[in-house]
């Protein structure tokens, strides 16, 4: 049974986040201004899906200098115009296992702090929902530099010229339901998502109008960052659950304007209200 089945029932209390648990996570050594980071460390460059993509000076500077690098074959594409000549390339690909594993045989190749760097390139902001994260509970005593771009969702409201520092933010990539249900029970009126190949915008729009959630506009932005292939749409829920959207894409939720003269519809029995307004 799932939270949208069990309306009734009282909420639990929220600990932590998307991710589960609400343990802290290892702080970072080093910082995005931060000092020098020795070797046998991690630098996670977070990029865009432009693919002529333009950092700064001292990014520029890290990958000219180094020799090993990783990350999803999206982003070797798009870097390897950049990248030395005689680079070592490591995908990042299920099961990660396998590739700590790699990672963890490089770092032991030196003795404390003499081990290689490995210069990660990640997709947006590496401390959102981002690699990143990942690392610092795999490798917790291992130095971790981070240079962020912005973030999906970051983007998609720039692009749409909508404040976001009332937006919830839920990740489905790779996770269940739970949290954007009870995102949906607690009446948020502004939702940021993150999605995969199962939770697509397309998945979203039908399950938020089997449970009576139709009071929404979904924006949802395709490639973002990319100038040939990037592509905004701002639906109804039942145009979305129509269509098929392109990976990579994310979704922002807002009330939808009702039609003039018209109330508000009656939330679901025992469901959440949802206010209506400008999606802007």
């Amino acid at each position: 049974m799932n939270n949208l089945e069990t309306l009734r029932q009282p909420l639990p209390s929220l600990t932590g986040g998307a991710g589960g648990g609400s343990s802290p996570l290892p702080s970072l050594t080093g910082g995005a201004g931060g000092g020098s980071v020795l070797g046998g460390s991690f630098i996670v460059i977070g990029i865009t899906d432009h693919p002529q993509p333009w950092f700064p000076p001292e990014v520029m500077e890290i990958i000219s200098q180094g020799r090993i690098f990783s990350g999803g074959k999206r982003h070797h594409e798009i870097m390897s115009s950049l990248l030395p000549s005689d680079h070592v390339w490591i995908d990042i690909t299920v099961p990660l296992e396998d590739v700590f594993s790699r990672y963890q045989a490089l770092l032991d190749t030196g003795g404390a702090g003499e081990g290689p760097t490995v210069i990660i390139f990640a997709s947006g902001d590496p401390l959102f929902y981002g690699f990143a994260v990942t690392l610092q509970r795999r490798f917790p005593d291992v130095g971790i530099r981070v240079f962020p771009s912005f973030n999906s969702l970051q983007m998609l409201a720039h692009r749409l010229l909508l404040p976001y520092h009332d937006m919830r933010i839920v990740s489905l990539t790779g996770r269940p339901w739970q949290e954007f249900d009870r995102a949906l029970i607690e009446q948020a009126t502004k939702i940021g998502i993150l999605t995969d190949r199962e939770h697509t915008p397309s998945a979203i729009a039908r399950r938020m109008l089997e449970y009576g959630y139709g009071q929404y506009v979904m924006h949802v932005g395709e490639h973002l960052g990319n100038p040939t292939l990037e592509h905004i749409s701002s639906l109804s829920l039942e145009e979305v659950a129509e269509r098929e959207f392109s990976m990579p894409n994310c979704v922002i939720l807002a009330p939808s304007r009702p039609p003039r003269g018209t109330a508000p519809s009656r939330p679901p029995r025992g469901g959440a209200s949802v206010s209506v307004g400008n999606p802007e």
